[in-house]
């Protein structure tokens, strides 16, 4: 008998999946999945579906991570991985996953600053105004991970690189 413990201890670090997760895993290996059936028809990469299954257990490890602010670590794991599904030889799409990293790193100082500025309103009740900066730092730090306009820079250069896909659209 295999008997499996609900919580992984790593450096110091829980990983905890509990019932309420079981929705969030079908959900991101579905979308997953559909991304791997795509794979052929898109011609990417060779290593595009082990590179991809890495980036799945990454993302289900943010979710699961306790304390949860060492998620946003895990997610910075998670795109320095994706950059080999991205790479490519044409420059113009080099530059587009250059700010593709770029930007995804730099929402991570924002959103661990927010943590800590909001850990210490939890200690300290009284620096309330720390709360409202915490807002707009964890703001700010979604807005580069999410690539909200001005942020969304690295998008229109990374899918322009292939060049037979965009005249296969205008046809």
């Amino acid at each position: 008998t295999i008997n499996l413990d609900a919580t992984l201890l790593v450096l110091g670090r829980r990983f905890i999946l509990s019932g309420g997760d079981r929705y969030f895993l079908v959900l991101i290996y579905l979308v997953g999945a559909m991304w791997f059936f795509a794979a052929p028809v898109t011609r990417t990469r060779s290593n595009f579906v082990p590179t991809g299954m890495l980036f799945l257990a990454i993302m289900v490890a943010a979710q699961a991570v306790e304390p949860f602010l060492y998620a946003a670590l895990l997610i910075e794991v998670g795109i320095l991985l994706s950059v080999p599904m991205l790479a490519s030889s044409d420059r113009l799409h080099v530059q587009g996953v250059q700010r593709f990293v770029v930007f995804q790193t730099l929402a991570l100082p924002f959103i661990l600053l927010a943590g800590w500025a909001s850990g210490v309103v939890e200690l300290n009740p009284s620096a309330s105004p720390l709360l409202t900066q915490a807002t707009l730092l964890l703001a700010l730090g979604f807005a580069f991970w999410m690539a909200v306009f001005p942020f969304n820079t690295w998008i229109p250069v990374l899918m322009a690189r292939d060049s037979s896909a965009a005249e296969l659209l205008q046809v």
